[in-house]
């Protein structure tokens, strides 16, 4: 054999060929994840059960995607007539065109009828008089 051939398979190169090859492999399976999210988030923003939410608590997490921290928020929800049930929503809030993100701020949300766990925030409540 040739010993350049020899030298391309010695396992150092094999073995940093595979962790390159994980890593790329998860990078573009975070991506398609993250894709796949956005997604549905954005399909449940249009086709979910009109409800409002108001926040319990908020607590700003260590995570952060292009600049945009993630909240740990507790949500209490509210379809019409039904009583106001508690979520559980981890969110970045870039997009919520709010001030602050503070106990007591309502939301304008939409609810997965099939998953009433599962909800997508469209921004701050509007009030019927403004």
């Amino acid at each position: 054999m040739d010993e350049g051939l020899l030298q391309f398979l010695r396992i150092e190169y094999v073995v940093i060929g595979g962790i390159a090859g994980v890593m790329l492999l998860a990078y573009f399976g975070v991506i398609h994840y993250l894709v796949q999210a956005e997604a549905k988030r954005a399909h449940l923003r249009h086709t979910g059960l009109v409800a409002e939410a108001t926040i319990i608590t908020v607590t700003h997490t260590a995570l952060s995607y292009e600049g945009s921290s993630f909240y740990l928020l507790e949500l209490d929800v509210k379809i019409p007539f039904n009583g106001p049930y508690p979520v559980r929503l981890m969110s970045r809030t870039h997009d919520w065109n709010t001030g602050a993100v503070k106990r007591g701020l309502q939301l304008e949300v939409r609810v997965d009828p099939d998953n009433p766990q599962r909800i997508a925030v469209v921004g701050p409540l509007k009030s019927w008089n403004g």
